[in-house]
């Protein structure tokens, strides 16, 4: 067959038949997560291109970082890739442990057995030292499965090497299922080769070819890629309306992924009003708690996915999500 001959749907009937049975007798098409089993029976699982967009300060990273975790938690064939763009993987790694324990990060950090350290520093609270304790065991089972990538050991990152970090995860630990997290899109260095050969000389030309690149590494790995991304600020006085058109860079990019996740958290007066007690007290309760309220709107789907939105709880010194408004 010519080279510039292109297989026509007849003859490809064969390989579709392929990729069709990969996910025949699986409840769920793509990775299933389980802590969110509300985001698993809409999505089917996680699978794709993915855009989680939100404003600055909301969990964008942390509920990604949480979904790959337990990704590799209840698929053992699934490996966790996340290319950390800003935040260096140490600081992901105490995240995790914060996830895992249901501890804060302050006492993760900072905090020590009675009678030990400087005066007026955190003591470790009953069952505390435990928790971090099991979470770091389960890191490091879970762990041989994931992989951080931050400016200090991938200091130059392109699709070609996100692909070929990934097919060496997956060949040391077996996995043949992947989730690559990118955090975040509008910080994706664009190679100066790239920027010369197609002409990216625009803001609105580098965001298209930064999602055209994360195209690319879906269609190659085959993997569930997840691309985190800024929202435009909303004028002040106004409240972020949580659609597609705020997200950041050309106007295309939130239509092309395969799924878009648009979070908002909710105002403090609705925030109090799922809590218990007076507007005072629940507001009191909730900045002790470190605890806020979140929707997850699903605002674009192909292929079975439902329209839908979620309601988070948002522990954001656990760096911890869980699934509806939660008190307690």
């Amino acid at each position: 067959m010519p080279r510039d001959t292109v297989p026509t749907l007849a003859e490809e009937l064969e390989r579709h038949e392929r990729y069709l049975s990969r996910h025949r007798g699986r409840k769920f098409v793509g990775l299933a997560n389980h802590s969110l089993p509300r985001l698993d029976l809409a999505t089917l699982g996680l699978r794709g291109l993915m855009l989680l967009a939100g404003g600055p300060n909301v969990g964008k990273t942390a509920l990604g970082v949480q979904l790959g975790v337990d990704v590799v938690r209840h698929n053992p064939d699934a490996c966790f890739l996340f290319l950390s763009l800003e935040m260096p993987r140490q600081s992901i790694a105490a995240r995790i442990i914060c996830n895992l324990g249901k501890v804060e990060w302050r006492t993760l950090v900072s905090a020590s057995e009675a009678g030990v350290g400087e005066e007026g520093t955190q003591v470790y609270q009953e069952g505390e030292l435990e928790a971090i304790a099991q979470a770091r065991q389960t890191l490091a089972e879970l762990g041989r499965r994931i992989l951080i990538l931050d400016e200090q050991n991938f200091p130059r990152p392109t699709v070609e090497e996100v692909v070929a970090q990934m097919e060496v995860l997956k060949a040391r630990t077996g996995a043949t299922r992947g989730f690559i997290l990118v955090d975040y899109l509008q910080v994706l260095p664009i190679p100066r080769e790239d920027q010369k050969n197609f002409g990216v000389a625009s803001d609105v030309e580098a965001d298209r070819w930064r999602i055209g690149a994360m195209k690319r590494l879906r269609d190659i790995t085959e993997d569930a890629v997840m691309v985190i991304s800024e929202a435009r600020k909303p004028a002040p006085g106004e409240r972020w309306a949580a659609s597609m058109e705020d997200v950041e860079g050309s106007e295309r990019n939130a239509y092309t992924p395969d799924m878009v996740f648009l979070m908002q958290p909710l105002t403090q007066d609705e925030m109090v009003r799922q809590w218990r007690g007076s507007p005072d007290q629940a507001a009191k309760e909730m900045n002790q708690m470190g605890v806020v309220f979140l929707r997850l709107a699903i605002a674009k789907g192909r292929d079975g996915v439902n329209h839908d939105t979620l309601e988070l709880t948002y522990w954001h010194r656990q760096s911890r999500f869980v699934g509806g408004f939660r008190s307690l």
